[in-house]
Protein backbone atom coordinates (compact mmCIF):
# COMPACT_ATOMS: atom_id res chain seq x y z
CA UNK A 1 0.00 0.00 0.00
CA UNK A 2 3.00 2.17 0.92
CA UNK A 3 4.76 1.57 -2.28
CA UNK A 4 1.65 2.20 -4.68
CA UNK A 5 0.42 5.66 -2.56
CA UNK A 6 4.27 6.55 -3.35
CA UNK A 7 3.81 6.09 -6.97
CA UNK A 8 -0.04 8.02 -7.30
CA UNK A 9 2.15 11.21 -4.95
CA UNK A 10 5.48 11.00 -7.58
CA UNK A 11 2.87 11.23 -10.70
CA UNK A 12 0.65 14.23 -8.86
CA UNK A 13 3.62 16.01 -8.27
CA UNK A 14 5.16 15.97 -11.89
CA UNK A 15 1.64 16.45 -13.43
CA UNK A 16 1.44 19.53 -11.28
CA UNK A 17 4.89 20.91 -12.34
CA UNK A 18 3.87 20.41 -15.70
CA UNK A 19 0.71 21.68 -15.36
CA UNK A 20 2.14 24.73 -13.80
CA UNK A 21 4.64 25.56 -15.95
CA UNK A 22 2.52 24.99 -18.95
CA UNK A 23 -0.60 27.06 -17.47
CA UNK A 24 1.55 30.01 -15.79
CA UNK A 25 3.97 30.29 -18.16
CA UNK A 26 2.97 29.28 -21.78
CA UNK A 27 -0.29 29.49 -21.93
CA UNK A 28 0.13 33.41 -19.94
CA UNK A 29 2.48 34.34 -22.04
CA UNK A 30 4.82 35.44 -19.77
CA UNK A 31 7.84 37.69 -21.30
CA UNK A 32 10.48 35.63 -19.94
CA UNK A 33 8.93 32.44 -21.42
CA UNK A 34 8.12 34.63 -24.51
CA UNK A 35 11.90 35.48 -24.65
CA UNK A 36 12.47 31.87 -24.32
CA UNK A 37 10.82 30.85 -26.83
CA UNK A 38 11.51 33.04 -29.31
CA UNK A 39 15.23 32.34 -29.10
CA UNK A 40 14.19 28.69 -29.63
CA UNK A 41 12.73 30.03 -32.50
CA UNK A 42 15.66 31.69 -33.72
CA UNK A 43 17.71 28.16 -33.62
CA UNK A 44 15.41 26.56 -36.02
CA UNK A 45 15.68 29.40 -38.34
CA UNK A 46 12.40 31.03 -37.78
CA UNK A 47 10.60 27.70 -39.11
CA UNK A 48 8.53 27.25 -36.51
CA UNK A 49 6.79 30.55 -34.92
CA UNK A 50 7.02 31.55 -31.27
CA UNK A 51 3.71 31.31 -30.22
CA UNK A 52 3.14 28.10 -32.10
CA UNK A 53 6.63 27.02 -30.05
CA UNK A 54 4.96 28.68 -27.08
CA UNK A 55 1.66 27.09 -26.62
CA UNK A 56 2.54 23.83 -28.77
CA UNK A 57 4.83 23.20 -26.17
CA UNK A 58 2.02 23.80 -23.44
CA UNK A 59 -0.32 21.73 -24.87
CA UNK A 60 2.20 18.93 -25.11
CA UNK A 61 3.19 18.86 -21.20
CA UNK A 62 -0.65 19.25 -20.19
CA UNK A 63 -1.11 15.88 -22.28
CA UNK A 64 1.14 14.58 -20.82
CA UNK A 65 0.13 15.56 -17.16
CA UNK A 66 -3.10 14.42 -18.02
CA UNK A 67 -1.89 11.44 -18.84
CA UNK A 68 -0.08 10.53 -15.96
CA UNK A 69 -3.20 11.21 -13.66
CA UNK A 70 -5.00 8.69 -15.85
CA UNK A 71 -3.87 4.72 -14.10
CA UNK A 72 -4.08 2.77 -17.89
CA UNK A 73 -2.03 5.64 -19.73
CA UNK A 74 0.45 5.96 -16.49
CA UNK A 75 2.90 4.47 -18.35
CA UNK A 76 2.98 6.10 -21.87
CA UNK A 77 2.74 9.24 -19.94
CA UNK A 78 6.23 8.81 -17.65
CA UNK A 79 7.87 7.88 -21.37
CA UNK A 80 6.91 10.95 -22.59
CA UNK A 81 7.91 12.76 -19.56
CA UNK A 82 11.10 11.23 -20.23
CA UNK A 83 11.59 12.31 -23.99
CA UNK A 84 10.51 15.66 -23.14
CA UNK A 85 12.86 16.72 -19.99
CA UNK A 86 15.69 14.87 -22.11
CA UNK A 87 14.41 17.15 -24.81
CA UNK A 88 14.22 19.94 -22.44
CA UNK A 89 17.61 19.71 -21.06
CA UNK A 90 19.31 19.40 -24.31
CA UNK A 91 17.91 22.70 -25.76
CA UNK A 92 18.95 25.01 -22.52
CA UNK A 93 22.24 23.22 -22.99
CA UNK A 94 22.59 23.58 -26.63
CA UNK A 95 20.31 26.86 -27.33
CA UNK A 96 19.62 28.48 -24.99
CA UNK A 97 22.77 28.48 -22.47
CA UNK A 98 22.88 27.95 -18.85
CA UNK A 99 22.46 31.19 -17.53
CA UNK A 100 18.67 30.74 -17.88
CA UNK A 101 18.84 29.13 -14.30
CA UNK A 102 20.64 31.66 -12.77
CA UNK A 103 20.67 35.28 -11.53
CA UNK A 104 22.61 37.78 -13.63
CA UNK A 105 25.74 37.84 -11.06
CA UNK A 106 25.93 33.55 -11.10
CA UNK A 107 25.36 33.80 -14.97
CA UNK A 108 29.16 35.78 -15.16
CA UNK A 109 30.55 32.88 -12.91
CA UNK A 110 29.91 30.48 -15.96
CA UNK A 111 31.59 30.72 -19.22
CA UNK A 112 28.86 30.41 -21.77
CA UNK A 113 28.45 31.16 -25.28
CA UNK A 114 29.68 34.42 -26.45
CA UNK A 115 27.29 36.68 -29.21
CA UNK A 116 28.48 39.61 -30.75
CA UNK A 117 26.33 42.65 -29.58
CA UNK A 118 25.29 44.43 -32.82
CA UNK A 119 26.58 47.93 -33.15
CA UNK A 120 29.20 47.93 -30.34
CA UNK A 121 32.79 46.19 -30.13
CA UNK A 122 31.23 44.41 -26.58
CA UNK A 123 29.91 40.88 -26.28
CA UNK A 124 27.40 39.50 -23.84
CA UNK A 125 26.38 36.17 -22.82
CA UNK A 126 23.02 34.71 -23.48
CA UNK A 127 22.02 34.85 -19.80
CA UNK A 128 22.97 38.30 -20.13
CA UNK A 129 20.29 38.76 -23.18
CA UNK A 130 17.72 36.79 -21.47
CA UNK A 131 17.46 38.72 -18.33
CA UNK A 132 18.10 41.58 -19.84
CA UNK A 133 21.45 42.74 -19.35
CA UNK A 134 22.31 43.68 -23.16
CA UNK A 135 24.33 47.21 -21.86
CA UNK A 136 27.96 45.89 -21.37
CA UNK A 137 28.38 47.56 -18.20
CA UNK A 138 29.83 43.95 -17.25
CA UNK A 139 30.38 42.12 -20.43
CA UNK A 140 33.67 41.98 -21.40
CA UNK A 141 35.25 42.89 -24.78
CA UNK A 142 36.98 39.43 -27.11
Amino acid sequence: MGKRFALVAIRLMVSVNLLYAAIFAKFAGIPQSVALFTQMSQAVHGLIPQPVFRLGSGVFETTVAVLLLIPKTARLGARLVIVWMTAIILSHIFVLGYGVFLSPADAQAIPSRRTRKSGNDGCCTNAQKIVGRTDGSEATTS
